[in-house]
């Protein structure tokens, strides 16, 4: 059985095998992951919403070249 190196940052870990990083989470870092994972949902829900109000005040035009 091959053993995973010793990685000491959770960031470099998650990129190399995202379950063994999962399983390595103690609780604390669980709730943060989800809390950053909601965040991000958030900011992304947000973007839409700007975007589609940005078209409905111009128009339907937003971003389009003039």
């Amino acid at each position: 059985m091959m053993s995973s190196p010793e990685v000491t940052d959770s960031d470099e870990l998650r990129m190399i095998d995202p379950v063994a990083a999962f399983l390595a989470y103690s609780d604390g870092e669980r709730e943060r992951a989800a809390a950053t994972e909601a965040d991000f949902d958030a900011a992304i829900h947000q973007a839409a919403v700007e975007l589609v109000l940005a078209r409905l005040d111009t128009g339907g035009k937003a971003g389009e070249a003039s």
